[in-house]
């Protein structure tokens, strides 16, 4: 990344920027109260960038950490680092790929030049497994692209129905995952334009071993029944 490189003017800066790593690692400023500080002053962002290739698990994670909250509350902030994010989505740290995951859906919101569907197959890819975080962290992230893109939607949902071939550690994570899609499909019901492949895949772990996937399946079936019957009804 070495972003730093381009605002860095002098040993004070960077005397700075070194000691906002500290006080994460140290844990004398949390995450919470760093994004809020970048967020009032955007020219902190490098340092938030840069810092997710810091050695020291508590400044990289902290930055992740703090990164997820300004996309939440600004993300036209962190558009110009798209392209930066991307590249981790093949990331060596699988924690710095599931941060990818989540930045990048945060952006579809702000997305102007419509980056996310360059990048659309290899966001995806590892939908499928063999890692259950991170297919569930993807099947997040469609929902998220899905709201902030209505034309996106059905390409979403796509994805998120390849959990059925999907080949994760064990069984039951293949179970968490299936749960993941689920709750997924429950956010975005209403956008669906062919509800039937929700509620087919609901059908299938309607009687899943799996308590919490189980419940979201049938929660899923009961809304589909219930809307149904408002629309004919009306």
């Amino acid at each position: 990344m070495n972003w730093l490189s381009e605002y860095v003017v002098g040993e004070e800066v960077a005397v700075k920027i070194k000691k906002i790593y500290q006080q994460l690692a140290d844990k004398s400023i949390t995450a919470e109260q760093l994004a809020r500080k970048v967020i009032a002053k955007p020219a902190l962002l490098p340092v938030l960038v840069d810092g997710l290739d810091e050695v020291k698990a508590d400044v990289k994670y902290g930055c992740g950490k703090a990164l997820r909250i300004v996309v939440d509350q600004e993300p036209a902030l962190l558009y110009p680092y798209f392209d930066i994010f991307a590249n981790m989505l093949e990331h060596r740290n699988k924690i710095m790929r599931w941060e990818a995951i989540y930045l990048i859906a945060g952006l579809a919101s702000v997305d102007e030049e419509d980056k996310i569907t360059a990048i659309w197959r290899d966001y995806f890819r590892p939908i499928e497994g063999p890692e259950m975080i991170t297919a569930a962290n993807i099947v997040n992230g469609a929902v998220s692209i899905a709201v902030a893109r209505r034309e996106l939607v059905e390409p979403a949902i796509r994805e998120i129905l390849r959990v059925r071939k999907g080949k994760y550690e064990t069984e039951e994570c293949y179970r968490v995952v299936a749960g993941a899609a689920l709750k997924a499909f429950d956010k975005i019901y209403k956008l669906a334009p062919d509800k039937k492949l929700l509620v087919e895949f609901a059908e299938l772990h309607a009687k899943s071993s799996r308590i919490p996937t189980r419940n979201a399946a049938r929660r899923l079936l009961e809304k589909h029944a219930r809307l149904s019957a408002v629309q004919v009804s009306s």
